[in-house]
């Protein structure tokens, strides 16, 4: 999935180039790292990329060799359940039968080893076609994060994972330090395997109008007009398939990840993740009696005196000064600035 317009990395991620789109993390973008990782796991004919209008064209130009066919342009930018209803919409155009197994996942995550990562995938596709359930990979905690959502599982291991209990939606700073001392509780990677089938009736069961009008629009699918699949796409529930779907259902599996993984949607977590990386050409910077500051700079020095708790990110034409608890709400500030035609800097 790489639709997103990241404005959580706001401002280094912009509308016309979200963070999916730019080598943040190497040489390279996160939309080709992404295709690169998966390139070892399934033939690249039987890829797909999800995107938006504006941003099929970055697309085609960075991954050249997933076939254009593959690339799927939902009619605008909405939610995560209006794109699966679209790719069960468009399924049987692109080959897709019921019983494949398809994974779903976003752009934004920084993965080391490959192979590790490629051997989860292969557990968690076996998991999903053995059982016919939705099959997820959790990530064993590191620290108290209150950015993530979690994952508790329950004791009884289903082929290479587990049984899930329940999603726990992202904690309080206390509550994440006692999930560290679970070791039932994982961090919610956002990656999702079913069969075909199984997300066909999970649809059905859930969201049983998006079910009987992708059923109505099926054989006509070819047919539409854009305005039409508009529309259509707009109705859809404006929330997240983890809430439409996925938290809906308890025949659902967990395998848990055994490679190093960072979810790169908040500045906390880039800016740690990339600290190890920074270079001496890099912009310096120095902190004097400050504690607990996070600081992004493309140019010149910064300097911070007397502070605690800063996300500092400065850029070619924009400077974001943040507290670290409020980053979360960074969509807030973003939408605060379109409603004041600030839009050149978003």
């Amino acid at each position: 999935m790489a639709g997103g317009k990241g404005t959580r990395l706001w401002p280094k991620s912009r509308k016309t180039l979200p963070k999916q789109f730019m080598p943040i993390t190497g040489h390279k973008t996160l939309l080709q790292q992404t295709v690169d990782r998966l390139s070892t796991f399934v033939h690249l004919e039987h890829l797909y990329v999800v995107t938006t209008p504006e941003y099929a064209q970055h697309v085609r130009e960075q991954i050249p060799a997933v076939n254009v066919d593959h690339i799927i342009i939902e009619p605008c930018q909405h939610s995560t359940t209006a794109s699966l209803a679209y790719i069960l919409l468009s399924s049987h155009v692109l080959g897709i039968a019921a019983d494949d197994v398809i994974v779903i996942l976003p752009t934004d995550a920084y993965i080391q080893d490959t192979v590790s990562f490629v051997q989860c995938l292969e557990n968690a596709t076996e998991l999903a076609a053995d059982t016919g359930g939705t099959v997820t990979i959790g990530v064993p905690t590191t620290y108290p994060s209150t950015h993530y959502g979690y994952i508790q599982t329950r004791t009884q291991t289903v082929g290479q994972g587990f049984k899930v209990h329940q999603f726990v939606e992202k904690p309080d700073l206390e509550t994440a330090r006692q999930y560290m001392q679970d070791n039932s509780i994982y961090w919610n990677s956002g990656i999702f395997i079913w069969k075909l089938s199984t997300l066909e009736e999970l649809v059905q069961v859930h969201l049983p109008t998006t079910y009987r009008e992708i059923t109505r629009l099926t054989p006509h699918w070819q047919e539409l007009d854009d305005e039409s699949l508009r529309q259509w796409y707009i109705q859809q529930p404006k929330q997240s398939f983890e809430y439409t779907l996925v938290e809906r259902t308890t025949d659902i599996y967990m395998v848990p990840a055994t490679f190093k993984w960072t979810d790169l949607g908040t500045w906390s977590s880039f800016i740690e993740t990339l600290s190890s990386r920074r270079t001496q050409d890099e912009a310096p910077v120095v902190m004097h009696e400050s504690h607990r500051c996070l600081v992004e700079s493309e140019r010149g020095l910064v300097a911070l005196f007397g502070v605690d708790d800063l996300i500092v990110v400065q850029t070619g034409d924009t400077l974001l000064v943040c507290s670290r608890d409020h980053e979360d709400q960074l969509k807030q500030l973003v939408d605060f600035l379109s409603e004041r035609n600030y839009d050149n800097y978003l």
